[in-house]
């Protein structure tokens, strides 16, 4: 049977672009499904143990979306060579988008460490607001 099906297909190389295309983007979205339910499920299990509020500022939500975000990226980057005429763009494409979920990430743990010193400082003449911006 599968014989008879790539016997078809090979009449029709377009469809077989596309059902490639389509085949990488549903492997990223499963990678983003499948990552963010362990993140949310670890750290909510670890945070929830602990005493301090400093973990929960820091596992937020926010952080666990944005690095859950990674997964579909690498899985973009790593199944682009399937696809030789989008090689190029995709590979480019999921570079920055990794940079800027990266950058995403960055501002998401330093937002989180402003936080916790507006918590713990009993200092408000040093704010280091101005420094993490």
């Amino acid at each position: 049977m599968f014989q008879f099906i790539k016997d078809w297909l090979k009449d029709y190389p377009l469809l077989i672009s596309a059902l490639e295309i389509t085949g990488v983007f549903v492997l990223a979205l499963i990678s983003y499904v499948v990552v963010r339910k362990i993140l949310l499920k670890t750290t909510t299990t670890i945070t929830s143990k602990t005493k301090t509020k400093y973990d929960d500022i820091l596992l937020n939500k926010n952080m666990v979306r944005r690095v859950s975000y990674i997964a579909p990226l690498l899985v973009i980057n790593s199944f682009s060579s399937l696809l030789p005429d989008l090689n190029a763009v995709l590979s480019n494409l999921s570079g920055a988008l990794t940079a800027l979920v990266l950058t995403l990430i960055i501002s998401s743990i330093l937002s989180s460490v402003n936080e916790i010193y507006d918590i713990a400082s009993k200092d408000t003449r040093r704010p280091i607001k101005g420094y993490i911006r």
